[in-house]
């Protein structure tokens, strides 16, 4: 992939304020000036995501045929409380907040594997964690050949998610 992270992150410093490099900072305070910052990337951005926040409306799921009518209104009823239990639109406000910021932004959706809890999990994942193959054309990279979730989880939560594999964890941990 070509180097998109850097240009992304720097965005994202923008929006947060921090605008100046580290030699224009140096140059400042040789001279004694205060490194002074208008931000109007930042304000800008938090009207658009105010936006969102007050035209969000709920997901429907309706029926494409005659045989789905009947039982669209129960899939309905059961899919608004799966979003809401799993707390979807926040996952989907913080991604669309790193569409703006950063010009990606991925929600993941996966099956919960506690039995007690909601079936699904809904989240949203940064852009560090995710690769996907650069050739795709599709907005969603759906017609990609390949696509990388990498994420760094704790040693002891590793080991009790995949206990019949402590051993390989372990010695994998400390460099085998």
């Amino acid at each position: 992939q070509p180097d998109w992270r850097s240009p992304a992150t720097k965005a994202c410093q923008y929006y947060d304020g921090d605008q100046l490099s580290a030699a224009v900072r140096a140059v400042l305070q040789e001279r004694g000036q205060p490194d002074i910052v208008h931000n109007m990337i930042g304000p800008t951005i938090d009207g658009v995501l105010g936006m969102e926040a007050r035209t969000r409306s709920d997901l429907m799921v309706s029926a494409d045929d005659e045989q789905g009518e009947d039982i669209a209104p129960a899939i309905n009823e059961k899919f608004k409380d799966i979003w809401r239990l799993t707390n979807a639109d926040r996952a989907c406000s913080d991604a669309y907040a790193a569409q703006l910021k950063a010009g990606l932004g991925w929600v993941e959706v996966t099956r919960n594997p506690h039995p007690m809890q909601v079936p699904y999990r809904v989240k949203f994942v940064h852009r560090r964690n995710v690769w996907w193959d650069w050739y795709a054309q599709d907005i969603d990279k759906s017609d990609g050949r390949w696509k990388l979730y990498k994420r760094w989880i704790d040693l002891d939560e590793a080991i009790a998610t995949f206990p019949d594999h402590e051993d390989i964890i372990t010695q994998m941990s400390n460099c085998w």
